[in-house]
């Protein structure tokens, strides 16, 4: 069987009036790559490998690495395992699923595939030092889906002076049925670290038969938290492109709203989200979407103001009781619309969780045939906003956009000196193994 090799490259560009001086450095590992994110007040790379995490510099030296697995678990069994109770227990890779920098705490939150999908708080300046873990919690802990397949995203903020995680997770066979929940990163009151904020800070799904989830992205602007999602539905067939928010303070979820989150054209529908970036906050998100099935693509550039506004006249028309069909209560088939829209972040007796089929539509500003686009991120150079986008056979393309952007964490700016951090598939031409760089 041949040997997988992931590489993360490394392009850094130093930029002296017209002259460009690169340089191309790389990191090798025998697994899979997951996530990487960076600190950029101290240039610090952070990798979530198969089996691994690793600690690196700007110029890709490892400082430290910690081993992640493989370790004996079966997705049916409850941790911590016990081989007399699990005789299903074999070794099994840990995927790392989320990889989030709580810099307030200095310390960094991890969560793997292995045991259900329970997480690790590390130190930021050493993550061999293991701060917190415990596999003995039940199904509180359960953070992360435990399918390598199913995307698990996340997000840290502060809410009422303490540090919370917003989760969002597909719905694998064998997960918990909880899509989206707030959990707490403290211990006060008889909770653990990793236990729901409230019981009901959650969307459960109902019944997996109906419909599957992979989440792309989760982020904040002012007091909203907003995931954007890919929806499969089962009965009848459709897919589908989302976008939640709810408040960050609504410990109830009865601020969450739903609703269609489309790239059309006038050929049809691209109804598959692969990646998605917020530029200047609550200004514009761009979105790569896949026409389903085929080798097509583009990108879409939405404005959070135009989608604000949409969700707003959505939930008037719902209170209203204009436009009902097109209202549906989560996993219910009864129609929600009897509330008040005097509270926008929810109320006791606004008790639904809110969804729309009329949502925000955009044609796209950039479409590409005979290859995906996989991914997006936005750099300003020389006062103009330039999108990368990162395509399925290994390619970066270069889309220059509107001015006016913030770069991400797989872009990132300090002094004059911008690093970009790229994952793609190659091919060593004199073996013939097949490696990322």
């Amino acid at each position: 069987m041949a040997l997988w090799i992931w590489i993360l490259s490394v392009l850094s560009c130093f930029c002296i009036t017209l002259s460009r001086n690169e340089e191309l450095k790389f990191f090798r590992s025998t697994t899979e790559l997951n996530h990487l994110t960076v600190d950029n007040d101290t240039g610090i790379i952070y990798l979530g490998v198969v089996n691994a995490l690793y600690q690196l510099t700007e110029n890709l030296d490892v400082i430290r690495s910690v081993e992640t697995g493989p370790r004996k678990d079966n997705k049916k069994c409850t941790p911590p395992i016990d081989e007399n109770q699990c005789k299903e227990a074999v070794l099994t890779d840990n995927y790392n699923k989320l990889l989030l920098l709580n810099k307030a705490d200095k310390t960094i939150v991890v969560c793997g595939s292995l045991f259900k999908g329970i997480c690790a708080i590390r130190d930021l300046e050493d993550i061999s030092n293991e701060k917190y873990y415990v596999d003995s919690s039940g199904e509180k802990s359960f953070v992360a889906s435990n399918d390598e397949s199913v995307s698990t995203v996340g997000l840290i903020t502060s809410l009422n002076n303490d540090r919370v995680l917003f989760v969002g997770k597909g719905n694998g066979p064998n997960d918990n049925g909880i899509i989206i929940s707030t959990r707490q990163l403290y211990e006060r009151d008889g909770k653990d670290i990793f236990e729901m904020y409230t019981d009901s800070a959650a969307v459960k799904s109902a019944y997996h038969s109906s419909s599957t989830q992979q989440f792309v992205a989760v982020f904040e602007d002012k007091n909203y938290v907003y995931f954007i999602f890919n929806q499969q539905e089962k009965q009848p067939v459709n897919n589908r492109t989302l976008i939640a928010r709810l408040c960050k303070d609504d410990a109830h979820y009865y601020s969450y709203f739903e609703m269609d989150f489309g790239c059309k054209d006038d050929d049809g529908t691209y109804d598959h989200c692969h990646s998605a970036y917020v530029t200047i906050p609550g200004e514009e998100l761009a979105e790569i979407n896949k026409d389903n099935g085929s080798l097509k693509s583009a990108m879409c550039v939405f404005s959070l103001r135009h989608i604000n506004e949409k969700m707003e006249k959505n939930r008037n028309d719902c209170y209203t009781k204009k436009n009902t069909s097109s209202f549906y209560k989560l996993f219910a088939a009864e129609n929600p619309c009897n509330a008040s829209k005097n509270f926008p972040c929810g109320s006791e007796h606004l008790p639904y969780l809110l969804g729309s089929k009329n949502g925000v539509i955009e044609k796209p500003v950039l479409q590409k045939e005979g290859m995906n686009l996989t991914a997006v991120t936005v750099a300003v150079e020389n006062g103009h906003t330039v999108a990368f986008l990162g395509t399925s056979d290994g390619k970066i393309l270069k889309y220059k956009a509107q001015a006016g952007a913030l770069l991400n964490s797989d872009c990132v700016v300090w002094g004059s000196r911008v690093h970009m951090f790229v994952v793609l598939k190659c091919q060593d031409y004199n073996t013939k193994t097949p490696y990322f760089a």
